[in-house]
């Protein structure tokens, strides 16, 4: 088999039976598991050396560069500092970095809901804003919501001044590991200095992060995405705090996020105590290191809320919602060109992905922005009002897809490499696999 006709599924086989292999995720290196750290972003980009193409940089000018650097340590540093909140709450609550539109503002629509539960409850809590993927200018801030910044950017200068420590064998060990998961995927991979690079930032992570929990004295404290935080839950677990995962998306046993099928419960250091999944969205497929009574229920409340408030929209037996995605963009385009003409009488939207490759997407969009039944959004309108004017959602293995049952959307899926991730959805029988080949007029009712 070529190593670049591997599909995302058949890459994440692969890499967790390497993981298992050499038993990586306990693999210990100057009292850290880097493999533990750095899993995804090696996954990520065995992913984009495989797959390439449809994900691209965000190339920022450097006024832009230098206005986002001024913003986060003038406004970030400076006025939301989290040192500089000295009150004793009993929950942390860190967001998750994405903001979504919501009713004229935008909200953490993983993290807004369990606040709100929390001021209900009378729970105490500090919460601390991330960095987001959307203009600051955007964001309404609270004075009395911190922010992170501090943290990452002060750590970022505390690492040139850590040097970890490799024994001879750790050095040994490493470039045996590093000469087999090349051969494995046919790639050049520099993984000491991966591993380098983030022992260094974990352990000036974790000094801050230390620091800050013992100034809190919290009891508990929420993230989303583990996968990115393990100095926070090292932190945390320090100081004798209980870490809980919120769910935030699609969680496939065809990926490597969330997903450990090889590990025993409650033996990963930096994965939380606690996993909370959604029980009114089917969305989680993978296998935790937890046991079953650490792996909680609990109500997407995002969804369940945009429900009620469409419920009064009506349904558009002729438009079909398009979700693009960052692998897969350049396929899912062609197919749109190749169908256009045959869903005249159709009104297509396109969504587009927030990490989609922009210079793709824009030769795309000028070539059919005068085409009267395509239109293209961003993230200005609400996925769930589109969903539910939508009879027909068309995609690949986006999240959105899985939520468009709960908004009466029947799903078409592209049969495209990843598209595996989304076969959960075809024990629905409204739902559709077409091939890129086909006409999608074959299959609408």
């Amino acid at each position: 088999m070529h190593f670049n006709q591997l599909t995302y599924p058949e890459i994440t086989k692969k890499f967790l039976k390497f993981e298992e292999k050499y038993n990586l995720l306990f693999l210990k290196v100057d009292g850290v598991f880097p493999w533990q750290i750095a899993r995804i972003p090696i996954f990520l980009h065995i992913v984009d050396q495989l797959i390439p193409g449809s994900t691209a940089p965000i190339n920022k000018s450097k006024k832009k560069q230098l206005k986002d650097l001024l913003h986060r340590l003038f406004i970030n540093v400076l006025f939301f500092n989290p040192f500089l909140d000295f009150k004793h709450k009993k929950v942390i609550v860190i967001e998750s970095g994405r903001k979504y539109r919501d009713e004229g503002s935008y909200i953490d629509i993983y993290t807004e809901y369990l606040c709100q539960q929390l001021d209900k409850d009378h729970v105490t809590y500090t919460r601390y804003e991330n960095n987001y993927n959307i203009d600051d200018a955007l964001i309404k801030r609270k004075l009395n919501i911190k922010h992170l910044d501090f943290i990452l950017l002060f750590s970022k200068l505390k690492t040139k001044f850590i040097k970890s420590s490799w024994s001879e064998i750790d050095v040994q060990k490493i470039q045996e590991i590093t000469h087999a998961l090349e051969s494995e995927f046919g790639l050049k991979i520099d993984l000491p200095q991966i591993f380098d690079d983030e022992i260094r930032r974990f352990k000036a992570e974790v000094n801050l992060y230390s620091k800050l929990f013992r100034l809190k004295k919290a009891e508990e404290i929420y993230i989303t995405n583990s996968s990115e935080k393990a100095s926070v839950i090292e932190a945390a677990k320090n100081n004798g705090m209980l870490v809980k995962e919120l769910q935030h998306g699609l969680m496939s046993d065809k990926d490597v996020i969330s997903n450990y099928p090889y590990t025993n419960s409650g033996t990963l250091r930096y994965f939380p105590h606690q996993f909370y999944i959604w029980d009114n969205v089917d969305m989680f497929f993978g296998k935790l290191p937890l046991e079953e009574k650490n792996i909680i229920p609990f109500r997407n409340r995002h969804i369940e809320r945009y429900v009620q408030k469409t419920a009064n929209i009506l349904k558009e037996d002729k438009t079909i919602l398009v979700i693009s995605q960052p692998y897969g963009s350049a396929e899912i385009q062609e197919f749109i060109k190749s169908n256009h003409i045959i869903l005249s009488e159709y009104s297509i939207i396109y969504k587009m992905h927030p990490s989609e490759n922009e210079q793709l997407f824009s030769t795309f969009k000028n070539e059919f922005s005068k085409v009267p039944n395509i239109r293209f959004v961003n993230n200005e309108e609400s996925m769930y009002v589109l969903l539910k004017k939508a009879k027909y959602a068309l995609g690949i293995y986006s999240s959105s897809l899985f939520e468009a049952k709960a908004f009466d959307c029947k799903v078409i899926l592209l049969n495209l490499p990843g598209v595996e991730m989304s076969f959960p959805l075809l024990r629905n029988r409204e739902n559709k696999l077409i091939d890129i080949n086909q006409k999608v007029s074959d299959i609408l009712i």
